[in-house]
Order: structure tokens, then sequence, then C-alpha cells
């Protein structure tokens, strides 16, 4: 069936079908673009994530670093500086450079130690994580957080243990363990 033009401008019955055609594909274009949107805001997320636990891990690392270079005194970090540039060793770095929270674009979160430095760092988003599980092992802790702030990447030194004293008796030829005494 052609469309004819009627005087004054009106168009036949088929003009009606080309005009359902193009708003169907204009509907069906705009779906498709906001699914891409949306995938793509999904991946630029997961992309963040994982730069916040890259270098939430290299902090943690470069503390764990820093605090285990001091040889007679185990300090924390007073700064990010100290970390890039460790003052008490000629050209010692713990980490390449300082960072910025991924997530939010400032600077980390510090947790603070009990020496008044510090001994790890968090984001201070409350947004909701999308890695809920399948941590590798050293960050395990932060399976089910349910925000990034709750992403702590802390260096906790192992506690020391207390040997038991040996003592021995002037008349024994064996020796006695009492770690009570």
């Amino acid at each position: 069936m052609k469309t004819k033009m009627l005087p004054a401008g009106i168009l036949t019955r088929t003009s009606g079908f080309t005009l359902v055609m193009v708003l169907a594909m204009v509907v069906v274009v705009g779906i498709v673009a906001s699914t891409a949107i949306t995938t793509n805001s999904f991946k630029v997320k997961r992309d963040r994530e994982e730069e916040l636990l890259f270098r939430g891990t290299e902090i943690k690392n470069a503390i764990r670093s820093y605090y285990l270079a001091g040889k007679s005194d185990k300090v924390f970090p007073r700064s990010f500086e100290q970390l890039v540039d460790d003052t008490r060793y000629p050209h010692k770095r713990h980490l390449r450079k300082e960072y910025l929270d991924p997530i939010t674009n400032t600077d980390f979160q510090i947790i603070p130690s009990m020496d008044g430095g510090f001994s790890g760092v968090h984001s201070s988003s409350n947004e909701i994580p999308l890695k809920q599980a399948n941590f590798p092992v050293e960050l395990i802790k932060l399976e089910g957080a349910t925000q990034y702030s709750d992403w702590q990447f802390e260096y906790i030194p192992p506690k020391k243990t207390s040997k038991p004293e040996i003592k021995s008796e002037q008349n024994s030829s064996t020796l006695k363990i009492n770690p009570s005494e």
C-alpha cells in the first residue's frame, strides 16, 4: 500500500505504521544504551575495588616492613612520608608512593596504633562492596563486609611469647622447666 499525500498535507494510514516503528526503535536503542551504561558502571566499580585491595595491601605490607626494619625499636610509622622515605636508614623505602583511596579519591583513613603511629588504613566510603567472598587468605577478614570502610588493611605484629625459664639444680644433672616460678 502506498502512502499518498492528501490535499492540505494529511498523510494516509500507512504513515502511522512508520511512526510506530520509529518509536519502537528509539525505545530499543534506549534500553540497549541504559544496559551498556549499567554494565560499564559495574565494571568501573569492580576496577576501583580491585585497586582498593591492591593499594590497601601495599600499605599494609609497607607498614609491616617499616615496623620490622626497626632493629631495637619496633615502632609504627607516624606518617605516609615515613613509609615513602624512612629516615632511620639511608635510601630505605617501604612504599613506592603515597596512595589515595580509589573509592573516594581522598586520603585513606588511618587506624591508630598504641605507640602514636598508625598500624593500618581503611576507606571512608559507606558504599556497599560488590565483592563479598573469595578473598585471598591474607584478606579473609574482609568477607561479608557491609561497606568499604569495613575493609581494614592493618598490620598486627605477632604477640611476643614468653619462654619458660630453665632452672638447674646444683646437685642434679637434669634441667627442670618451671614456667610458674
